[in-house]
C-alpha cells in the first residue's frame, strides 16, 4: 500500500505525546534553538512528557577490524521538562582523564537533542565496570551523577531542576543576525582564487561572503550557539584548495568547516577538555593541506578532518600565525618580534623588526611578509625584519589580512570595515559599517508577536516579527534619530522611542505596533535620559543635567517638571531609569544617591528604598503586576509596590543584559550583548520527575535468560527526591518496584513486551511513563530453532500465472522436507480475486492449507498478520522471512493487481508495500524480531533498504541479517533448498550465507547474470553515519566549482550502475549505483586528503572485517541476458557490483520520485544522512512548472534468459 506521507514524532520506537499544561506561561513561538533552547515546543507550551528513549544501536557491534565490545554512552539534558541543546557535558573517567562535548540535534530522525560518545575510544578508553562522573552545564545550571559503565550502549539522562518555585530559564532565543555589510566586531579576512571574500564577524558570531567590490554573495550565516554552523566568537578563516572554508570558533574550541556557499561540512574539537583548553588566537593553512592553531604557548596542527597530526610548545604568546610556501611558520605575539618556525616545529629565527605593536600577519604567493602596525600601518617587510616598504592609513587599526592572487591586501579594521589595498598604486577602498545591534539601549515587546530593539549609535530601531521565521524591518523615523537613549511602551501598545539628537535637544517619537510613525516632538535645553507614559497618556522624562522628572501631555506639550539636584527625598542625583504602574506611581531609579524614589505623577514622595544599580546600565526597572522589578548584576530582584518588603525573590540571569521588557504574561525578554540574542525568561513550572530507562542487557530472551533493564529518576522541582519506582509490562502488569528489574524470562509470557518504568518524587507526582521493547521466546519444551515464514505475492496481472505456479511448485518441495528443526508458515496469493491461501508445514506432519478473505498484500497490516499468525502458531527460536514478488529498490515490493484497480480503477502499479511501510509491519505490535530478511525480489539491495529495516535496539554481531538482489531476481525460489539443512545449531549468519550460496550456484548453474548480497544490518547505522561524512565533504567539494561539479557527475557517471529504468541494462542513466564501486573511484580520482579519508573509512566499513557486506566471492556473475524484442540480446556487466548499492541518478533526470526522495518522502536514511545534500550539490533548483523526466521507475518485467531452464525463470 503507497501510503500517503504522515509526519509524526517518531523516537526510539515510541510516539512521543506532547501536553500543554491549561495556563500559559508563553504566547510567543520561538523559533531559534540554542544553548538557550530546546526547539522541542513553541512558546507557550510546557511540555509533559516521559523522558525519550535514544538509539540503542551504538554499542554490541564491534567495528570492521576489533574484538572489543565497544561501551556507548547518550543521554539528553532536560530543563523545565524539555531536551535541550547547548548543554555542557563533561564525562571523566575514574583516572582522571575527561572529554566535553555538546547536547545537539545529531540527526532528523531523532529530532531531539542530546549527546553521544564512545566510551571505549580515546581520551577516556572506560571498558565496562568502570564508573565515570558526568557533569551537565547550562548557563547558571549544573549537575553532576556518577555511572557504573555497563557492555554496549547506555542512556545517562540529566535533569536540570529548578533552584526554587519562582526560578525562571530561557530556553528559547531570537538570534539578531545583521544585515550583509554591516558588523558588530570584525576579526578575520579570507579569499580564495576566484575572488570570494570570506569575513568573519566575531562579536554578531557569523560569517559573511562578499565579492571584491563588496556586494553580498549569500546572507550572513552562523549565530550564537554550540551546535553545528553555530559559532562563539568566531575568530579567523581559511581557505583550502578545494574552496572549502574554515572557521576558527574560539569560545566553542572547535574549527568548523563549510563549503563557500556557508553549508555545514564537518567539526572538530581542538581540546578535549574544554575547561582546559587554551584560547586559539589565529590559524593557518599549511602548502600540504593541514591547518596549524596558534595558543598561548603552543602550536597544534590538524587535518582537514579534525585528526590531531603533530603539536609543539613554543615557549611565547603567540597570536597571528602564517605558514609559507615552504611549510616554515611564523607567529608573532603582538609586540615587534616574529618567530619562524620549521615544519616540526623547532624555532629557526627571531626577526626583531623595527615596529611597536604587529596586528597582523600575511605572507604572499612570493614569500613577501606583510605586517600591519598601529603607527607604521601597512608594512612590507625584509628578510631580515627591516621595513622594505610602508603605507599610513590614516585612522584605522586592523586585526587580519589576507591576499588576493592579484596582490591586493584585504584587511578587517577595528573600525568595522573591510579595506582593500593596492601596494602596486598605494590606493585604498572599503566597505561597511557597524550593525543596527552594535549598541542596544532597550527592548519593548508588544502583541501579535512583535518585538523592537532600539540601538544608541547607530541610531535605529528594528521591529521583529516572528511566527516559524523571523521577519526584521528597521522603522522608519522622521526626522531621523541621532542618539537613542530609551524606549518603552504604553498601555494602547503604542511605543515611545527617546532620542537625543544633540547634547541640548532631545526628540520624542510615537510609532504603532506595525512600526508606523505617529507623531513627534522636540524638547529643547535637556539632556534626557528615560522615558515613560502613563495609562492617560501623559509622557514623564528623566533629565540628568538638570536632575529633573518632566511632564509632557499625550500630544506633547510641556506641563511642568519636579526635582532638582539633591539627596532629599524628591530630589535626585541621576535619575537614571523611571516606571508608571498601573495605580498611578513613578518610580525613580535614582543612580547617585543608590535608591529608588516612589512618587505620585505630581512629584510627591511616597517612599524610597536603597538601591544600587549597575553603572552601565540606564534600563533597570521594569513594573509587571504593580510588582518592581529592579535589575542589577545579571540578576533581577522583585519587590512589590509599596518597597517596604524585603525582594520577593531573585531571578538569576545568565549573563549581563542590555535592554529589556516583560511581556503580558510575565516572560522577560533581555538582549545578551555577549550573544547578540534576545533571550526569553520564563518560569519554571514543570515539576514531574523524569524517569529514564539508562540499559537493557537483552532485546530477545529465551527462557533460560534473565531480563536485566537499569532505569534513573531525577526530579524536576527543588526537592530532586525519588520516592518509588514502577516497572510494568503491558502482558504482566506490575513486575517491579526496584530501580533496577532483574526478572527472569521464565516469569514473563512469551511475545513482545512493552516494558514501562515511572519514578515518584516525594511530594506524590509521578513521571510520564518511558518504555522499550523486548521479545520473550515461548516456553515450549524442545522448541524448534527455525520457523520459515513465506509470503508469496503472485498478485500482479503481467506474470502472477508464472509466479504462481513456481510458487506452487515450491510449495509441493517444502511439503516433502522431514526437517525437524524447522516449521513453515506461508501466505500465498494469486491473480484472481478471493484467492488467498494460508498453509502450515510441519515436518512429520499432514500439512494443513485454509483459503482465507482476499488480502492486500500490499497493505503492511496485512504483512504484519501473517507475522503474527506464523509466529504465534509456531514459535521458534529464529525466523526467516521471505518476501517474494516484484521489486524496485526506491518505491517497494509486493505489488498487488486486485489493489491496484481497487483503489483508483485502474491499474497503474500504484498498490505495493513500500520501504516505510514493510519497516512498520516489521516493527507493528506482537511482531518477534525476524533474524534473515530475504526480499526475494529485483533491486531491493540498496542501502536506504537496509536502513529503513536496521533493528531499532541493540543485536550481537550478524544477528540480523539481510539477503537481496541489487540487480535482476530470478524466480528460483529454492526455498525447500535453502531451509533443507538448518539445524538446531544454526545461526542467522549460517542460514544467510546457505541462501546466498544457493542463490548462486543455481544462477550459475543456468549461466544467468545475478547478483545476491547477505548484509548485517547491525552494522547499517554505522555504514549511514559513514555515508553522511563522505556525502558531506563530497557535496561541499561539488559547491565550490564548477569544475568539481562536472568531476563528481563524471565519477558517477563511470562507476557500476544497476538497472532501476526497467530496460534491464545497467547504464549510467540509470538510477542505482553500486556504493563499493563508485566509493572506490571518488577515492582514487579526488586527490582532496579529506575526502580521501572518508572514502577510505567507508571502505572499510563494507569490506573490512565484520564489515556490513558479508564476504561472499561468488556474490555476483556477468552474462548475457535475452532482453525483450525491442532491447536485444546484451552483456549485462556485474564485475564491478559488490552487494550494496545506493540512489544516485542523474542530475539531469530528475522527477517526481527524485523530489520524494530528497524531500525524506521514502527513507529515514534521507533524514539520518547527508546523501541529499550531495545529490542536489551544485545543481540548479527546477523553476516551477519545468517538465520532469519520466525515471521509468516501476516493477521490472519479465524477462527469459536465452539459456534452457527446467522451470518458468522471470525476473522480478
Amino acid at each position: 500500500m503507497a501510503a500517503s506521507c504522515i509526519r509524526s514524532m517518531l523516537l526510539g520506537g515510541l510516539f512521543i505525546l506532547l501536553v500543554s499544561f491549561n495556563a500559559p506561561v508563553f504566547s510567543m513561538p520561538i523559533l531559534h534553538s540554542s544553548p538557550l533552547t530546546s526547539g522541542a515546543n513553541q512558546a507557550g507550551d510546557t511540555q509533559e512528557s516521559g523522558a525519550i528513549p535514544l538509539p540503542r544501536g551504538c554499542g554490541g557491534v564491534t567495528p570492521p577490524g576489533e574484538v572489543e565490545t565497544t561501551c556507548c554512552l547518550n543521554g539528553i539534558v532536560y530543563v523545565d521538562g524539555e531536551p535541550v541543546a547547548g548543554a555542557e557535558i563533561t564525562i571523566t573517567s575514574s583516572r582522571g582523564t575527561s572529554i566535553s562535548l555538546y547536547t545537539r540535534y545529531i540527526n532528523t530522525v531523532d529530532n531531539v537533542p542530546f549527546y553521544e560518545i564512545s566510551l571505549s575510544d580515546d581520551p577516556l578508553q572506560v571498558q565496562s565496570g568502570e564508573t565515570i562522573t558526568i557533569t551537565a552545564r547550562l548557563g547558571n545550571r549544573e549537575r553532576s551523577l556518577t555511572h557504573e559503565v555497563q557492555p554496549g550502549s547506555q542512556q545517562v539522562d540529566i535533569v536540570l531542576p529548578r533552584r526554587s518555585p519562582n526560578d525562571f530559564v530561557a530556553l528559547q532565543s531570537i538570534p539578531l543576525r545583521s544585515i550583509s555589510g554591516e558588523f558588530d566586531g570584525l576579526s578575520g579576512i579570507a579569499i580564495n582564487p576566484e575572488y570570494q571574500v570570506f569575513v568573519v564577524d566575531q562579536e554578531a558570531h557569523q560569517i559573511q561572503a562578499f565579492d571584491t567590490n563588496g556586494n553580498p554573495l549569500q546572507p550572513p550565516w552562523g549565530h550564537y550557539g554550540q551546535n553545528p554552523g553555530q559559532f562563539n566568537l568566531p575568530r579567523r578563516v581559511v581557505v583550502d584548495a578545494s574552496r572549502n572554508v574554515y572557521i576558527l570558533d574560539a569560545g566553542n574550541r572547535r574549527i568548523q568547516k563549510f563549503d563557500r556557499q556557508g553549508r555545514y561540512v564537518h567539526s572538530w574539537m581542538l581540546c578535549t577538555q574544554l575547561s582546559s583548553c587554551p584560547f586559539p588566537y589565529d590559524l593557518a593553512l599549511a602548502p600540504d593541506g593541514t591547518i596549524a592553531v596558534v595558543y598561548n604557548q603552543g602550536v597544534t596542527i590538524f587535518s582537514t578532518t579534525g585528526d590531531l597530526q603533530r603539536q609543539w610548545s613554543t615557549g611565547i604568546h603567540g597570536t597571528d600565525i602564517d605558514i609559507d610556501r615552504n611549510g616554515n611558520v611564523y607567529i608573532t605575539t603582538g609586540q615587534s618580534d616574529i618567530y619562524t618556525f620549521t615544519p616540526g616545529g623547532q624555532l629557526t629565527t627571531t626577526l626583531n623588526t623595527p615596529l611597536t605593536s604587529i596586528q597582523s600577519m600575511a605572507i604572499d604567493p612570493s614569500g613577501n611578509l606583510w605586517v600591519t602596525d598601529p603607527i607604521n600601518g601597512i608594512v612590507r617587510l625584509s628578510t631580515t625584519g627591516a621595513i622594505a616598504q610602508q603605507w599610513t592609513i590614516p585612522g584605522e587599526l586592523f586585526n587580519d589580512m589576507a591576499i588576493a592572487p592579484n596582490g591586493q591586501l584585504y584587511l578587517t579594521s577595528y573600525t568595522n570595515k573591510v579595506l582593500v589595498f593596492d601596494p602596486t598604486r598605494g590606493t585604498t577602498r572599503s566597505w561597511g559599517r557597524s550593525s543596527r545591534y552594535r549598541d542596544v539601549i532597550g527592548t519593548v515587546t508588544v502583541p501579535n508577536n512583535t518585538l523592537f530593539i532600539a540601538n544608541r549609535e547607530p541610531a535605529a530601531v528594528t521591529r521583529l516579527t516572528f511566527q516559524q521565521s523571523v521577519t526584521s524591518t528597521q522603522v522608519a523615523l522622521n526626522p531621523l534619530p541621532r542618539r537613542i537613549v530609551d524606549m518603552t511602551k504604553a498601555a494602547d501598545g503604542s511605543v515611545y522611542i527617546l532620542d537625543q539628537s544633540s547634547s541640548t535637544t532631545a526628540r520624542v517619537y510615537k510609532i504603532n505596533a506595525l512600526g508606523q510613525q505617529l507623531f513627534s516632538f522636540p524638547i529643547n535645553d535637556v539632556s534626557a535620559g528615560a522615558i515613560a507614559v502613563a495609562q492617560n497618556g501623559t509622557i514623564f522624562i528623566a533629565e540628568d543635567l538638570d536632575n529633573q522628572v518632566l511632564q509632557f501631555s499625550a500630544d506633547g506639550q510641556y506641563r511642568s517638571s519636579w526635582g532638582g539636584t539633591g539627596s532629599k527625598p524628591g530630589r535626585f542625583y541621576l535619575p537614571s531609569d523611571l516606571v508608571i504602574d498601573s495605580n498611578g506611581y513613578i518610580y525613580v531609579a535614582d543612580r547617585g544617591n543608590e535608591r529608588i524614589q516612589k512618587l505620585r505623577l505630581d512629584g510627591t514622595v511616597e517612599r524610597t528604598v536603597s538601591a544600587t544599580f549597575d553603572p552601565t546600565l540606564d534600563n533597570v526597572l521594569q513594573v509587571f503586576n504593580n510588582n518592581i522589578y529592579i535589575y542589577r548584576e545579571d540578576a533581577i530582584r522583585v519587590r512589590d509596590s509599596d518597597l517596604t518588603s524585603p525582594p520577593l525573590y531573585t531571578i538569576e540571569l545568565n549573563n549581563q543584559v542590555k535592554g529589556w521588557d516583560i511581556d503580558q504574561h510575565g516572560n522577560i525578554y533581555a538582549f545578551n550583548p555577549d550573544t547578540r540574542q534576545i533571550e526569553i525568561y520564563r518560569p519554571m513550572r514543570f515539576t514531574q520527575p523524569i524517569a529514564t530507562i539508562s540499559y537493557l542487557n537483552l532485546s530477545s530472551l529465551s527462557a533460560d535468560d534473565t531480563l536485566i533493564v537499569q532505569g534513573m529518576g531525577q526530579d524536576s522541582d527543588e526537592t530532586n527526591t525519588i520516592h518509588a519506582w514502577r516497572w510494568e509490562s503491558n502482558q504482566n502488569g506490575q513486575i517491579s518496584t526496584s530501580r533496577t528489574l532483574a526478572i527472569p524470562a521464565a516469569s514473563l509470557s512469551s511475545g513482545t513486551h512493552t516494558i514501562t518504568l515511572k519514578v515518584q518524587d516525594n511530594e506524590g507526582e509521578w513521571s510520564q511513563q518511558t518504555s522499550l521493547s523486548v521479545y520473550v521466546s515461548p516456553r515450549i519444551q524442545n522448541i524448534p530453532a527455525w520457523t520459515i515464514l513465506l509470503y508469496l505475492d503472485a498478485d500482479y496481472a503481467a506474470d502472477g500465472q508464472a509466479l504462481l505456479k513456481s510458487f506452487n511448485n515450491t510449495i509441493r518441495n517444502l511439503k516433502q522436507l522431514s526437517n525437524s528443526s524447522i516449521r513453515i508458515a506461508i501466505q500465498i496469493d494469486g491473480p484472481q480475486n478471493n484467492d488467498t491461501r494460508r498453509i502450515l508445514i510441519h515436518p512429520g506432519q499432514p500439512p494443513s492449507e485454509n483459503s482465507i478473505s482476499e488480502q492486500a498484500m500490499d497493505d503492511p497490516l496485512t504483512l504484519a498478520n501473517f507475522l503474527r499468525w506464523g509466529q504465534e502458531t509456531f514459535p521458534a527460536r529464529h525466523y526467516y522471512l521471505a518476501i517474494a514478488n516484484h521489486g524496485q529498490g526506491v518505491q517497494g515490493i509486493a505489488w498487488d493487481s486486485t489493489s491496484d484497480a481497487r483503489d483508483d480503477g485502474r491499474r497503474n502499479n500504484s498498490a505495493y508495500l513500500t520501504i516505510k511501510e514493510l519497516g512498520q509491519a516489521l516493527n507493528a505490535p506482537g511482531v518477534a524480531p525476524i533474524d534473515v530478511i530475504h526480499l526475494d525480489a529485483c533491486s531491493m539491495g540498496l542501502l536506504e533498504v537496509a536502513f529503513e529495516l536496521r533493528p531499532r535496539s541493540e543485536v550481537p554481531l550478524r544477528s540480523r541479517l539481510l539477503i537481496a538482489s541489487q540487480y535482476l531476481g530470478w524466480s528460483f525460489f529454492a526455498y525447500d533448498e535453502y531451509v533443507a539443512d538448518i539445524t538446531a545449531t544454526s545461526t542467522p549468519e549460517m542460514v544467510a550465507r546457505t541462501v546466498v550460496q544457493i542463490y548462486a550456484d543455481k544462477s550459475v548453474q543456468k549461466r544467468v547474470p545475478f547478483t545476491i548480497t547477505a548484509l548485517d544490518l547491525g552494522r547499517v547505522t554505522t555504514v549511514a553515519s559513514t555515508v553522511d561524512r563522505l556525502a558531506a565533504e563530497l557535496a561541499a567539494y561539488a559547491n565550490n566549482s564548477n569544475e568539481h561539479f562536472n568531476q563528481v557527475q563524471n565519477i558517477r557517471n563511470s562507476s557500476s550502475h544497476l538497472n532501476s529504468d526497467n530496460d534491464y541494462r545497467n547504464a549510467r542513466s540509470d538510477a542505482y549505483v553500486d556504493l563499493l564501486s563508485w566509493t572506490r573511484n571518488v577515492r582514487d580520482s579526488i586527490s582532496d586528503r579529506a575526502i580521501q579519508q572518508r572514502a577510505d573509512e567507508l571502505i572499510n566499513e563494507l569490506t573490512g572485517t565484520q564489515s556490513f557486506i558479508l564476504p561472499n566471492p561468488n556474490g555476483h556473475r556477468v552474462g548475457i541476458a535475452t532482453l525483450p524484442a525491442r532491447y536485444g540480446s546484451y552483456r549485462i556487466d556485474l564485475s564491478d557490483v559488490h552487494g550494496i548499492s545506493i540512489y544516485y541518478p542523474d542530475y539531469t533526470r530528475r522527477n517526481a520520485t527524485f523530489n520524494s526522495y530528497v524531500n525524506n518522502y521514502l527513507f529515514e536514511f534521507t533524514r539520518y544522512t547527508r546523501w541529499s545534500e550531495l545529490l542536489t550539490a551544485g545543481v540548479v533548483a527546477l523553476n516551477p512548472g519545468d517538465p520532469e523526466v519520466d525515471e521509468g521507475l516501476a516493477p521490472l518485467a519479465p524477462l527469459s534468459v536465452e539459456y534452457y531452464v527446467h522451470v518458468p525463470m522471470i525476473v522480478r
